[in-house]
């Protein structure tokens, strides 16, 4: 399966820690009475890693608070792409405590990241049936069944987590997930429902309105495409000279497909300013010239075209 948006939302790996640490606070009550509270966590800014001491055989109480230690190793393993030492860790904790749901979610994200996704299955699934009410799991559990190709039971997975998630403090990577695996499934309505409800939740997320404007135009919602272009564009700061042209770009095709030519012409003057070796804007600005029977500024971005070397050109 193409995965080419495993980074973007299925688990990046600051996610997966991160969401590891409302696991565990989760699970910290339930062991209160048969376990070591779990180690000093750092600020979620600073890597949201929880952090450990190596256990020393003459001072460790139990083999839980091993187990402990090494579960949290593997997470912080898991965060600096360490993937192998994450995995024996982990393996580690598991051999100490095999009845622990986290140390099977960790391991399951360890294998994810590796791309071992069948692998990864049997660990999460353990996780769910040892403990289903944890959105996480099932998160984690939708994200990998969409690797591996299986859609119907990946939505059902995220459904299972939005349903089990915190209403107050929703996660939008749930729908995100979802969204995804609907476009993969041709299912663009669906999964456009889905990003809306990401803009709900993370207004100010630009890569979500990014992935929300490309989706729309897919479906021909130009007045989306064109709002949420806009709302980016406002913080040019926060994006690359490339970033900025691509998003004028996009804009610029909802303006024609709106015969709104005079705004995509002023679009792409920006984003051919913004990229002025990259001969595939000014071809576009070129043919956009033509469109709209400009055969002035049509002829002088043919020189153009013609005085930039080919070496020049981006890879498409």
């Amino acid at each position: 399966m193409n995965r080419r948006w495993r980074s973007q939302v299925a688990y990046s790996i600051e996610r997966v820690v991160f969401a590891l640490l409302i696991v565990l606070s989760y699970h910290q009550s339930t062991w209160a009475k048969d376990s070591p509270p779990v180690a000093k966590q750092t600020a979620v800014n600073d890597s949201a890693r929880p952090v450990a001491t190596e256990p020393k055989p003459e001072a460790s109480a139990s083999k839980a608070d091993d187990a402990d230690f090494y579960k949290h190793r593997a997470a912080d393993e898991l965060y600096k792409g360490h993937y192998d030492h994450a995995l024996a860790d982990v393996n580690k904790a598991i051999r100490l405590r095999p009845d622990d749901p986290v140390s099977y979610y960790i391991k399951a994200a360890i294998l994810e990241s590796q791309e071992e996704d069948a692998a990864a299955l049997v660990a999460i699934d353990y996780a769910c049936k040892t403990c289903p009410q944890v959105a996480q799991y099932w998160q984690q559990r939708a994200t990998i069944l969409s690797h591996l190709g299986r859609m119907t039971e990946s939505i059902a997975a995220s459904d299972k987590a939005i349903r089990l998630d915190d209403k107050k403090h929703p996660n939008v990577s749930y729908h995100r997930t979802k969204s995804h695996t609907l476009r993969s499934m041709n299912r663009l309505s669906e999964a456009m429902q889905e990003v809306n409800q990401c803009v709900k939740l993370e207004p100010d997320n630009f890569s979500i309105r990014d992935d929300r404007s490309r989706l729309a135009m897919q479906i021909k919602r130009y007045d989306t495409v064109i709002s949420d272009c806009t709302y980016v564009l406002v913080k040019p700061e926060r994006m690359t000279r490339l970033g900025k042209a691509d998003v004028l770009r996009l804009r610029a095709s909802a303006y024609i497909a709106r015969k709104q030519y005079e705004k995509a012409v002023e679009d792409y003057q920006v984003a051919v300013k913004q990229l002025p070796d990259d001969r595939s804007v000014h071809a576009e600005l070129f043919h956009l010239y033509n469109l709209i029977g400009n055969k002035q500024d049509a002829e002088k971005e043919q020189k153009i075209l013609n005085s930039i070397d080919v070496d020049l050109k981006p890879p498409r």
